[in-house]
């Protein structure tokens, strides 16, 4: 007997889980199938509770649901992005195997990254801020450093 959720036949059943999940980031099936890695048959058909998904996407699934996926951050990621890198969308669309229009639905928001591609811009993005955080660390550790060291030459 096929189970309707990870943990028991009594939960919401799976094509409905994801049906809310769907809407509630306002995607279409597409966008939906796409953030987990499969086409839109695929999806329709989990949807529609004809086929069900892997344990692995019930798991993602399952993580979704606690912690949605920030897609409508992705956008402006992109545009910092390529503005950090100096590169045009055509650059920045060579990086991630997509064709330039691609890139520029994806900053503009009218088309969202496939699941890999989301993850690679938030990798890409999230070690930018952390490396942007470390250099203004350092810069006011030296600008203290200096400023104590002029200030105590004056004692």
């Amino acid at each position: 007997m096929i189970m309707s959720s990870l943990k028991d036949e009594k939960t919401i059943p799976i094509s409905e889980r994801l049906f809310n999940f769907r809407k509630k980031l306002s995607l279409t099936q597409k966008e939906a199938g796409g953030l987990f890695g499969v086409q839109l048959r695929a999806w329709q058909d989990w949807e529609s509770g004809k086929t069900i998904p892997r344990r692995t996407t019930l798991l993602l699934l399952q993580q979704y649901e606690i912690n949605p996926p920030d897609i409508h951050n992705i956008p402006k990621m992109c545009v910092a992005l390529r503005t950090k890198f100096g590169l045009t969308k055509t650059g920045m669309a060579k990086l991630f195997d997509v064709l330039p229009h691609t890139w520029g639905y994806w900053e503009r928001g009218m088309m969202k990254p496939n699941y890999e591609s989301r993850e690679k811009i938030e990798k890409m993005f999230a070690e930018i801020e952390q490396s942007e955080k470390q250099e203004n660390l350092s810069s006011a550790e030296l600008n203290t450093k200096e400023y104590i060291q002029r200030n105590s030459t004056l004692v």
